[in-house]
């Protein structure tokens, strides 16, 4: 929806708003947000007024926030603190879809093991969403949740950043689920840092399914042949090393010790 679609595209959004659902919600604010704010105000303004459903009312109270922090703040700061679950769940979308930095603090104190799982992964939606600082280590823990849908959360607001991260991602190839692989697949594709060694270094993980995201991954870069060959070089002159280092040992008098090194190496 281009930004100067407002005066025919807003009549037919607040028709569909009618009834709205959490799924078909998040869609319609999103295209009502990229027209004009002074446009696109009045509608999401009705919607939150009129919408049944409260993760729907959520999501425009996050829009309308910018536009007035203090009257929207206090209903959305009520909401964090409310005893009732259903509440904080709202409250936790209106905040991450704010843009607010400092409802940062709020949402990591509310992240907890121990809670839903709706409300886990609406933490870490709104957590990503607000581009929270160290992301990375606030969601690492949850990327080995039981749930697909908490580790699709984690790995939404992971970003790749260096070779650690890389590998962390590599790992969430091999997901049982695969809407999960290839989200990671995506992230690996699309991100910033690129180191193709890592990428043929965990062709060295026994796991046939990261071993086919992995090759298609390197096609998909353009990965050189030189940077193939370079690597097995390195492969080639460790094996050398080891064998060599085997070797010597086993020059040496026969001992328990040298039993055990020569099974190590």
């Amino acid at each position: 929806l281009p930004a100067n679609a407002g005066d025919a595209a807003l009549p037919v959004l607040k028709e569909l708003s009618a009834g709205i659902k959490p799924a078909f919600g998040g869609a319609l604010i999103r295209a009502a947000g990229r027209v004009a704010p002074e446009e696109s105000e009045p509608l999401i303004r009705h919607i939150y007024e009129t919408a049944p459903d409260r993760e729907v009312k959520a999501r425009a109270l996050g829009v309308l926030y910018p536009g007035a922090p203090a009257q929207y703040g206090e209903v959305i700061d009520a909401w964090l603190t409310s005893e009732d679950a259903v509440h904080r769940h709202a409250g936790i979308i209106a905040a991450g879809s704010s843009g607010e930095i400092t409802y940062v603090e709020s949402l990591q104190r509310m992240l907890d093991p121990a809670e839903s799982e709706e409300i886990i992964c609406a933490l870490l939606k709104g957590l990503g969403r607000l581009k929270a600082p160290l992301l990375n280590q606030t969601v690492r823990p949850y990327m080995n949740h039981p749930s697909d849908a908490v580790r699709r959360a984690a790995l939404e607001g992971w970003e790749i950043i260096d070779d650690d991260s890389l590998r962390d991602t590599i790992q969430m190839l091999g997901d049982p689920s695969d809407v999960l692989c290839g989200l990671a697949k995506e992230k690996i594709q699309t991100a910033e840092y690129h180191n193709s060694m890592v990428l043929m270094e965990s062709l060295n993980i026994a796991r046939r399914k990261i071993h086919e995201s992995i090759f298609d991954i390197i096609e998909s870069l353009s990965i050189k042949d030189i940077d193939i060959i370079r690597f097995a070089q390195g492969q080639i002159e460790q094996c050398y090393q080891l064998l060599a280092g085997a070797q010597r040992l086993q020059q040496l008098p026969e001992s328990p010790r040298r039993r055990i090194a020569v099974m190590s190496v």
